[in-house]
């Protein structure tokens, strides 16, 4: 098994099974060129991100400094690609895993639903984790379409769910929760998760839910009360 590299959740980088210990400056110059895998990162742009307040020659010399003091495992897997940096392709990203199973095996939910770099609160972090969220709400409602299409509601309704956690607001994994409780047989449970997803919205943003939505009881299971 390669080098791995874990964004969700948490920052890890393991080697022929062992973790690389890493400072913050290197955890942080390793975290963004596996943002940017496989293209490489031009150095006056990875050191205007990651030291955004610094002149641009300070913010070169930090990463000079950075990639000189590299444990000798970590600097294996970063590339000097003349016009920038990049990972070595051998590494696995676990956001690279959002959108396709890696040998035929998928991410469990809770590993695809995993925030990206919790606790990390640089600006370029803030903009990244808002696009991953985006493709992770994305894959787990695909899953959830193509669980539902299979047969498989449990799954689709903890894959939906779980994109509901990423954003409350998202009217079409309720829907997918609602089809599952429906596929299951469970009315009730369809018929709560609509009233309550409906008051939310309502209380929330002021907003009613789409005919789309809160037809799916009345259409799916013969059941007037929405």
């Amino acid at each position: 098994m390669g080098p791995t590299l874990t964004l969700l959740g948490g920052f890890s980088l393991v080697i022929d099974g062992r973790e690389v210990g890493l400072n913050a400056g290197a955890a942080r110059v390793l975290a963004a060129l596996g943002l940017y895998a496989p293209n490489p990162v031009a150095r006056p742009e990875l050191g205007a991100l990651l030291w955004p307040e610094k002149l641009r020659e300070r913010a070169l010399a930090n990463l000079r400094g950075i990639l000189w003091r590299l444990p000798d495992e970590a600097k294996m897997v970063v590339l000097d690609k003349g016009d920038g940096l990049a990972l070595e392709g051998s590494v696995a990203v676990d956001t690279g895993r959002l959108s396709n199973a890696v040998d035929g095996v998928e991410p469990d939910v809770a590993a695809l639903a995993a925030p990206l770099l919790p606790g990390w609160y640089d600006d370029w972090v803030l903009v990244e984790r808002e696009r991953v969220a985006l493709a992770q709400m994305a894959t787990l409602e695909t899953r959830a379409q193509r669980l539902l299409a299979s047969g498989e509601a449990a799954g689709a309704i903890e894959a939906a769910l779980a994109s509901i956690a990423i954003e409350p607001l998202r009217e079409l994994p309720h829907r997918l929760v609602i089809r599952g409780h429906l596929a299951e047989g469970n009315i009730a449970e369809a018929i709560d998760h609509l009233e309550r997803t409906s008051s939310y919205f309502a209380e929330e943003i002021g907003a009613a839910l789409t005919i789309e939505t809160t037809e799916l009881v009345r259409l799916g299971a013969g059941v007037t009360r929405v």
